[in-house]
């Protein structure tokens, strides 16, 4: 059969990207818009159960998430961290626990809300997988890599508390939020549910959102200060009192960026689905941040979060939860 690759292309996430299968005529190079033919195999071939990956040699990603006895593969041997570089179990706050980071010494650095500061160890860890696939670029990205993603999408589910299938692995939460917004269906029938302390480019998101398909946003303020004792209870009730006729998505922080507020998102929640509203939570802040992150006890059809900030991972690590009654309808993200 052939196929083509367009110069235009951009796959939509990692899981799913193609490239032209190596030509048949000697060393011709294959580019953007070059045509390439494929040699029909046989049933039950595994070239055929190949096939969704052109000419990358591992098995199918979506078989492997799906599988719950797929055994996954061993670290390298030169990504594998030193016994001795292992973060310890328990850190004394204070002067100690900043040689985990590489901080200057000589600053006393708080704001891991903003771009967050890598452990030591997750940076050198990201180094030597740097390093390894530059060793053999070709065997690493067309015959390790997605293994090796498949693996650290199912830890990331366990740590998260979540079906391997309902979670991506995305470069940051803004992806992921923006995914969220382009997939739910909006009419101008329709409206967006979000308050006043919801961060400052989601609401810029949810204004072009309804922008692109006529549906109005709703913004609610929150009374500050909140009664002390019972702020929890003011703001469910400031939400469910506000919940406009019409609503198809209410978006919820789960951890404030510029107040600092944890939010009770399973109430909000379970307040918007006794009125049938999907649910967005934000939850950039969240992961590292408060006490049991588990997505299973949000409850929300939508959760997208980051790892770098208060998880202390490397930049460049989100992810996107979606109920798995929601899978078909997400959709794919394009680079601009």
């Amino acid at each position: 059969m052939t196929c083509s690759i367009s110069a235009t292309h951009k796959p939509s996430s990692p899981s799913t990207r193609r490239k032209p299968a190596p030509s048949s005529r000697g060393n011709n190079k294959q580019g953007p818009g070059a045509h390439c033919r494929q040699t029909p195999t046989k049933p039950g071939t595994m070239s055929q159960k190949r096939a969704a990956f052109g000419s990358f040699h591992s098995d199918n990603v979506e078989d492997m998430i799906k599988d719950d006895g797929w055994k996954p593969p061993a670290e390298p041997a030169d990504v594998a961290s030193p016994a001795e570089a292992s973060t310890p179990a328990a850190v004394e706050f204070g002067r100690k626990a900043k040689d985990l980071f590489l901080l200057d010494p000589d600053w006393v650095f708080v704001n891991h809300g903003a771009f967050g500061s890598p452990l030591r160890t997750s940076f050198e860890s990201a180094n030597r997988w740097r390093v390894h696939a530059e060793r053999q670029p070709l065997r690493f990205i067309d015959r390790e890599l997605f293994p090796h993603m498949v693996r650290s999408l199912k830890l990331m589910s366990k740590t998260i508390d979540c079906k391997p299938t309902d979670l991506a692995l995305v470069p940051n939460a803004t992806l992921a939020l923006n995914a969220v917004f382009d997939s739910v269906p909006l009419t101008s029938k329709d409206s967006i549910f979000y308050l006043d302390c919801t961060y400052n480019s989601v609401k810029k998101m949810i204004r072009a959102a309804c922008e692109r398909t006529g549906a109005t946003h709703v913004q609610k303020d929150l009374p500050f200060p909140l009664p002390a004792g019972s702020e929890k209870d003011a703001i469910v009730q400031t939400v469910e009192s506000s919940l406009p006729e019409g609503c198809k998505l209410a978006v919820f922080d789960q951890v404030t960026s510029n107040e600092g507020l944890v939010m009770p998102v399973r109430e909000l929640v379970e307040a918007c689905h006794r009125r049938n509203i999907l649910v967005l939570i934000d939850a950039a802040h969240g992961l590292g941040c408060v006490d049991s992150f588990a997505v299973s006890g949000i409850g929300a059809e939508y959760v997208a979060g980051n790892c770098h900030k208060w998880y202390s991972s490397v930049r460049g690590a989100g992810f996107l939860y979606v109920n798995h009654e929601r899978l078909g309808s997400i959709a794919g993200v394009h680079e601009a």
